[in-house]
């Protein structure tokens, strides 16, 4: 096996998730961050709920909030719209991409992967 490749990919992997600040990649002039409070969090049944990465949007990556579905569509056009700023984009990793949404006392809140 080579292991140099193997390492290789693992450091890539690795770094997928980080949130250390690379050249080129702060999201705007304007500093702008996704926060799940700009949108509806509120629910009935954890079937209202979808898992949302929020925090610096040229490094979203895990699901770490959630908000309430109907609010889905404007997320995904603001996280657009933030992350067309972003030089570069920096990938997710597989592993963080187990986390569910569950709705927790009328609130959408995120759940570690099962």
């Amino acid at each position: 096996m080579n292991y140099i490749w193997f390492f290789s990919i693992l450091g890539l992997l690795a770094v997928g998730c980080t949130h250390n600040n690379a050249p080129g990649s702060e999201p705007d002039a304007n500093n702008e961050t996704i926060s799940a409070s700009n949108y509806n969090q509120t629910c009935s049944a954890d079937s209202d709920c979808v898992a949302i990465a929020v925090g610096d949007p040229c490094r979203l990556c895990c699901a770490n909030a959630a908000i309430n579905k109907a609010d889905q569509a404007k997320y995904n056009a603001d996280v657009a719209e933030d992350r067309a700023e972003c030089r570069p984009v920096i990938p997710c990793t597989i592993a963080c991409l187990m986390n569910h949404a569950a709705c927790t006392n009328n609130k959408c809140t995120v759940v570690p992967g099962r």
